[in-house]
């Protein structure tokens, strides 16, 4: 019996020594501005506690597959995530509750796999953002110099937001891949918005496309307005 104790004792103490953490740890941003996604951020996301801004550096990504990359436990449209250069985020950018303030592509190519809530996302420089296939971008995207910035749908998405600026700066490209679906809910204020082949693109009721419309590779598209708008 005594052995038996024992035995089952060492079995306890081996798995609570070797089992995997219950939560995640990741990177906190609290009352500083902070500059580069660390070890935690990059395996299991970040969160914001205050106001304050984490900037991405290139070749940094942002990990956690299986759920929120970024959350803002710290309220609603809170804290800002500078991207520097190329980088990928594997999970969501905050939800729709506690949404972030503000996204900022200062160049480079951002490339995202899950959806995006926040206030605002802003091309600081001409770089660019992908969106996943079946995800949604919950934002105003805006540049702050006319004719900057591409975003890209790569497959069937929900734009919920406006895009550019109406009667102000247009974004350079927005584009649409592979024959999909893009649902918008605001003007699309862009130089051009491309086809990259034979998709599909629904404007809400009352809302226009400022800016010129293109198949670059020749395989058509089609405009669908759900009520008066303009192109």
């Amino acid at each position: 019996m005594i052995v038996k104790h024992k035995s089952l004792m060492a079995a306890v103490l081996t798995s609570t020594l070797f089992a995997p953490p219950l939560f995640a740890v990741v990177q906190v941003i609290n009352g500083a501005d902070v500059v580069g996604c660390d070890a935690n951020c990059q395996a299991s996301g970040v969160d914001f506690q205050t106001d304050n801004k984490l900037t991405v550096q290139n070749t940094e990504n942002i990990g956690n597959t299986a759920g929120d990359s970024v959350t803002a436990s710290g309220g609603p449209s809170v804290g800002t995530l500078q991207f520097d250069g190329t980088s990928s985020v594997s999970g969501n950018i905050t939800s729709a509750g506690n949404i972030l303030k503000l996204i900022t592509i200062n160049g480079g190519a951002v490339t995202t796999s899950g959806h995006i809530s926040a206030t605002t996302v802003n091309f600081a420089a001409d770089g660019s953002l992908s969106i996943a296939n079946t995800k949604t971008l919950t934002s105003n995207v805006t540049t702050s110099t006319n004719n900057t910035g591409k975003l890209t749908f790569a497959g069937n998405g929900t734009m919920t937001g406006t895009i550019g600026t109406t009667g102000g700066n247009k974004l350079k490209i927005v584009e649409l891949a592979g024959a999909n679906t893009l649902n918008t809910s605001g003007d699309i204020n862009a130089t051009s918005f491309n086809f990259l082949a034979n998709g599909v693109l629904n404007v809400a009721a009352g809302k226009n496309i400022n800016g010129e419309v293109h198949s670059p590779a020749g395989g058509g598209g089609t405009v669908n307005f759900a009520g008066s708008s303009t192109s």
